[in-house]
């Protein structure tokens, strides 16, 4: 999958391959707050993140409660 852009203003794109089920994500603070989580559906997906201050994030992605990865970005 794709994680895009790492520097955003207001939405992120993550992008699958194919069309997964059982996928979700959470965004986390540097200092391991979480300030957002829920599940992603479709095989390209947006998430708004306009409601997040700026700062550095780390968004995870999860599949069959797995942890694939996680990718840093940035809010501005």
């Amino acid at each position: 999958y794709t994680i895009y852009p790492t520097i955003v203003s207001s939405t992120i794109n993550i992008d699958f391959y194919q069309e997964l089920n059982a996928t979700n994500y959470s965004i986390i603070t540097t200092s391991g707050q979480l300030v957002s989580k829920g599940k992603l559906t479709n095989q390209y997906n947006e998430l708004d993140l306009n409601s997040l201050a700026q700062g550095t994030y780390i968004i995870n992605i999860e599949f069959n409660n797995q942890k694939l990865n996680s990718t840093p970005f940035i809010k501005r």
